[in-house]
């Protein structure tokens, strides 16, 4: 069950952390950069 719960909150943290509606829009948005990796570590 440890185990479980442990993994609900990772789950958590990462949709929290990972939710781009959570930043203000960009002040220049012509002029963002996108980032994308194939391959973390």
């Amino acid at each position: 069950m440890e185990r479980r719960e442990t993994l609900r909150a990772l789950k958590r943290v990462l949709e929290t952390f990972t939710d781009i509606t959570r930043f203000p829009v960009p002040r220049r948005p012509d002029a963002s950069i996108l980032v994308a990796a194939t391959d973390d570590a």
